[in-house]
């Protein structure tokens, strides 16, 4: 979606989804993706605790700074990265509290369902909301960029036809206005999982 918004007049705001959550009544996972899992309760505590502060534009420069530290600098079990990511965009380093809390699960179950209800069950992330349409994917390897993607040859797909459709956020989209609004659910896909990619945490 940031690549989208560089050549599309869309808005994207991000919304907190949970794998845990998602894969928490599957009895044929793995004992190493189930702690895998149970590891990302600490972040998606820290965002909604973060979102419930400084609203939702705190959740893309979060997830970011978080993504980061794990997948690039692959510190996935360094306990100060949250506090660091925190203090990096600016926030409270004692939010990083939220992490170990179950103050906000209630919270984190009604962000999760809000997001992927819509979408239907065996799916994982990304979802995307249009307009009231929720539709799954794409996932994209790698990065599509700028107005003709190098890996595909085409364009974006994000013009005609000119009235909403309901295939995949890669293909048939309708044309959006500088007021369209954009949500997809905060994950970003990597590796495919028992139900959607695994755990980013």
């Amino acid at each position: 979606m940031l690549e989208v918004q560089q050549v599309r007049a869309v808005t994207t705001t991000w919304h907190v989804m949970s794998l845990a959550i998602l894969n928490e009544n599957r009895e044929d996972l793995s004992d190493r993706y189930r702690k895998g899992l149970a590891r990302t309760w600490g972040p998606v505590r820290v965002c909604i605790a973060a979102e419930r502060e400084k609203g939702p534009d705190i959740l893309l420069p979060l997830y970011t700074a978080l993504g980061r530290r794990i997948h690039v600098e692959r510190r996935r079990t360094d306990s100060h990265i949250i506090t660091e990511a925190l203090e990096e965009v600016g926030l409270s380093p004692d939010l990083a509290a939220a992490a170990t809390s179950t103050e906000f699960d209630d919270a984190v179950r009604k962000s999760h369902h809000e997001g992927m209800d819509p979408v239907g069950l065996e799916v994982g992330t990304p979802a995307i909301h249009i307009n009231g349409m929720a539709i799954f994917g794409p996932v994209v390897t790698p990065t599509p960029r700028g107005e003709r993607p190098a890996s595909s040859g085409t364009a974006w797909p994000w013009s005609p036809p000119r009235t909403a459709s309901s295939s995949s956020s890669a293909a048939g989209i309708a044309r959006r206005s500088s007021t369209d609004k954009v949500e997809p659910v905060m994950v970003r896909p990597r590796r495919q999982g028992p139900s959607g990619p695994s755990p980013l945490w």
